[in-house]
């Protein structure tokens, strides 16, 4: 952007960048980055350069489209943009506390400079717009690092991109910060301790598991001393103290071929990004029942369908009856505002009325929704029973039902 030098087309003959000055000493720089190809020039103005990279001058300062987009979506708190594009236009939508909200709509001449721009930022193929992509993107605001995840689908009115916005000093929050219940934490806590055995953590897509999980891992760290190694699909936050594995698909270095090589490397503690198939779901099993402690993500809606889904895996009942210790099931609930929060004795429950703190809508995010199943220590048993609501009872349970209602009596929990 500060060269005024967009690159336009490459093959393997060589590369072509659009340049403002045909003079300017970053040609021969580009030529021996890029050796033995050639470069070729094409002279625009200036003007068409900005307008490429879609910048906008706003108070003497160069502004984006796109930056402009995503510090809105940060001050509203939002988890996800939607650029949805329609006949002549581009629609833009922002996820704030679970349910979608329209922000804007932006002509049709600005579209493709937006989506140019979301692509260069993102590392997606500029030239291709007929089939899906997966890029990633950076963007700080006040000392804050925000991790963007952007993901593009074609459509028959052109591309639709969605951004996921994490904050990576979110993926660093301690146990005690993720509002889980003292019951629900002394479960946890219990799980933590052990030596060896799986302990899963579930829920759908955008409910935090892997939030849940980092601080897992933040908590072994601080208190034991251990070798703790992660395979994740991406890595999102760095912790100190771990050593994190990213998987490659692209290469065949997926799940499963990661974990059998982290277990050459004397682990104490493992932690799976997700478990997806039947192959990775045995050899975590069979690393907790060896002696290792293994943490992983499943897709799965609560502890029931955890159960039924480790069954349908088909995997030696020996095994998972003996190597699961714990499941967190969790979800996430509507935050009540506490500015504006209190005790209506008529209705005889807290209710917030709204005020400028939480934009007068009475909600001040969200918050984790949990149950937990804690597997009592017994005899190696070779009894495993498909009768979920049996296994569910001879073992330490706590239910969304129960949380929900404690969260509801404290005033925190907006029941629906």
């Amino acid at each position: 952007e500060k060269s005024l030098m967009v690159p336009i087309f490459e093959d393997n003959k060589g590369l072509l960048v659009a340049i403002n000055n045909p003079f300017s000493r970053l040609i021969n720089k580009v030529e021996s980055l890029v050796a033995p190809k050639k470069v070729g020039i094409v002279l625009v103005v200036k003007e068409d350069i900005d307008s490429y990279w879609g910048l906008q001058k706003d108070e003497g300062s160069s502004v984006t489209v796109l930056d402009k987009i995503i510090l809105k979506a940060i001050a509203k708190k939002a988890s996800d943009i939607h650029i949805n594009s329609i006949d002549d236009a581009v629609c833009i939508s922002f996820r704030v506390n679970g349910e979608m909200q329209p922000v804007c709509e932006y002509k049709k001449e600005l579209v493709i400079k937006l989506k140019s721009l979301l692509k260069l930022h993102s590392h997606m193929d500029i030239s291709v717009s007929n089939k899906p992509q997966d890029g990633r993107m950076s963007f700080k605001l006040d000392g804050l690092d925000f991790d963007i995840r952007v993901s593009s689908l074609p459509t028959i009115y052109g591309e639709d991109f969605v951004l996921r916005l994490f904050n990576e000093d979110g993926f660093n929050r301690g146990l005690l910060d993720l509002g889980f219940s003292k019951k629900a934490l002394s479960m946890i806590f219990s799980f933590l301790k052990k030596e060896s055995g799986l302990i899963l953590v579930t829920g759908p897509t955008g409910s935090g598991k892997t939030t849940t999980l980092y601080s897992f891992l933040n908590y072994l760290v601080a208190n034991y001393k251990k070798n703790i190694v992660s395979i994740e699909d991406p890595v999102e936050a760095v912790i100190k103290g771990v050593r994190q594995s990213q998987t490659n698909a692209a290469i065949g270095y997926d799940f499963c071929s990661a974990l059998r090589s982290v277990l050459r490397q004397d682990p104490d503690i493992i932690m799976i990004g997700e478990i997806r198939d039947r192959e990775t779901a045995k050899i975590a099993l069979e690393a907790a029942y060896t002696g290792h402690l293994v943490l992983a993500t499943l897709h799965t809606s609560d502890i029931r369908s955890t159960l039924l889904r480790l069954a349908n895996f088909d995997l030696d009942p020996f095994l998972v009856m003996n190597s699961l210790k714990g499941v967190v099931s969790q979800k996430l609930g509507l935050r009540l505002c506490q500015c504006c929060r209190a005790y209506d004795e008529v209705e005889g429950k807290y209710i917030a009325n709204g005020c400028k703190s939480c934009s007068y809508t009475g909600i001040d995010g969200r918050l984790v929704i949990s149950e937990v199943l804690g597997v009592k220590d017994k005899k190696i048993r070779e009894d495993f029973s498909l009768d979920i609501e049996k296994w569910v009872e001879e073992n330490d349970y706590y239910s969304f039902e129960e949380d929900m209602v404690e969260k509801f009596g404290l005033g925190i929990y907006k029941n629906p």
